[in-house]
């Protein structure tokens, strides 16, 4: 989030979510294909924290971005001392 927001984001965006989620998720479906039904659970439930983190994270940088640049336009509009 952090790199989409000041319109800077490069190529490397996506790894960090690849890396955490296309895991899981494989491990999910090669799991429930096999018919282990406790490691698809697990996997799944893997993939289910590693998507919220990745939201929270993602809402978290938003939030602290909103303080920070309200923060920077009341100080702009404070009148000049002295």
């Amino acid at each position: 989030m952090l790199s989409l927001t000041p319109k800077k984001s490069g190529s490397l965006v996506g790894v960090p979510i690849s890396v955490t989620t296309l895991p899981a998720a494989a491990n999910v479906a090669v799991a429930a294909a096999y018919g282990v039904r406790d490691e698809a659970g697990g996997s799944a439930l893997r993939l289910v924290i590693n998507l919220s983190a990745i939201v929270l994270a993602g809402v978290l940088t938003l939030a602290v971005q909103q303080v920070w640049w309200w923060n920077l336009a009341r100080r702009s509009r404070r009148p000049a001392v002295g």
